[in-house]
């Protein structure tokens, strides 16, 4: 009985997800949508995750604004790289969080991860193959809401993506 609730909870998140992404591209493309229903659609991605990682996988939530917009299709990405390539080879998983909050006249959305983490080089992120989701998240957060995305890593010891909102 408890298989067949996990496995119909899955379905569920499933079906949900797809539709996430389905409504969204059906409203004019890469429109920018509010935050929360971006967030739904990452919940749902994260929980079915969540099967295929089990304990290894832990996500926090920390939302203290949720009054703005931003691509339907970016912020996924942007979770799905810290879950598989930032957690995803770490011995014992780690700590995946989503955190969105105020400062000055900004609006910041923060995901960072305790994972694996990479060198970076000069400073800043090389985006090369495989990772594509990230090159088109920061073009189509620059393109629809002049947002800029920075990406801060240590080898060992996790990685930061900062995504700054001029507040409208």
């Amino acid at each position: 009985a408890e298989d067949s609730a996990k496995a119909q909870n899955a379905i569920d998140d499933f079906m949900e997800y797809l539709r996430g992404n389905i409504d969204t591209l059906s409203l004019s493309n890469l429109s920018s949508i509010p935050f929360d229903k971006v967030l739904q659609t990452v919940k749902h991605y994260v929980n079915l995750e969540k099967i295929r990682y089990g304990d290894k996988l832990n996500v926090i939530y920390d939302i203290k604004e949720e009054n703005f917009f931003l691509p339907a299709l970016c912020l996924q990405p942007i979770v799905e790289n810290a879950v598989k390539h930032g957690l995803g080879d770490k011995e014992g998983g780690g700590t995946v969080s989503v955190s969105t909050f105020k400062k000055d006249d900004l609006i910041y959305l923060v995901v960072k991860d305790d994972g694996i983490g990479f060198e970076q080089e000069s400073g800043n992120y090389i985006e090369g193959e495989g990772h594509i989701g990230i090159a088109n998240s920061r073009y189509l957060l620059k393109q629809y809401c002049n947002a800029n995305m920075n990406i801060k890593s240590e080898k060992g010891q996790g990685t930061s993506v900062i995504i700054e909102f001029p507040q409208a």
